[in-house]
């Protein structure tokens, strides 16, 4: 404890504070602090960039130097410059996952059954109306044939 209470302490620190001419406001201190923060960050960069330095041009020669005088360069196997790719084995389960690919005719034939079917979709929502009776709930009417509606429904469930 500085003092006796809270209050004291405060009023100490703040005499402390006019003293020394230290304000938040001051323009000299808010420069000063300014400054150090943007040395800091220069020095974290230039660390940084030595640090890269090092990785990407230094370890490297060092390393190929090193091999070169211990002569473990010479017992190393060369490699090929370009490896060929090698082919997964895969096993039967994933084998029958895949699925087959489909030729452009068949596509092409699917597509106009897509089509088709989608054409006489839009007919059947054409033909269904909403109606709204003064009494009861609304409910959807749909003006088709029951002939029309049975071919339709055989032709869906095959």
């Amino acid at each position: 404890k500085v003092t006796g209470s809270h209050s004291d302490t405060l009023d100490q620190m703040m005499d402390f504070f006019e003293v020394v001419n230290i304000s938040p406001r001051n323009r000299l201190m808010m420069h000063r602090l300014k400054l150090y923060n943007f040395i800091l960050r220069r020095i974290d960069y230039i660390a940084e960039l030595l640090r890269e330095q090092e990785k990407l041009y230094h370890k490297p020669t060092h390393d190929m130097l090193k091999s070169l005088f211990d002569g473990t360069a010479m017992n190393k196997k060369q490699q090929p410059a370009i490896e060929e790719p090698r082919y997964k084995e895969r096993k039967q389960e994933e084998l029958e996952n895949i699925e087959p690919k489909v030729s452009l005719e068949k596509y092409n034939l699917l597509h106009q059954d897509l089509q088709r079917e989608r054409r006489e979709f839009l007919k059947v929502l054409n033909s269904i109306s909403q109606v709204k009776p003064h009494f009861g709930k609304s409910y959807f009417k749909i003006e088709m044939d029951t002939t029309k509606l049975s071919i339709l429904k055989r032709r869906l469930e095959n």
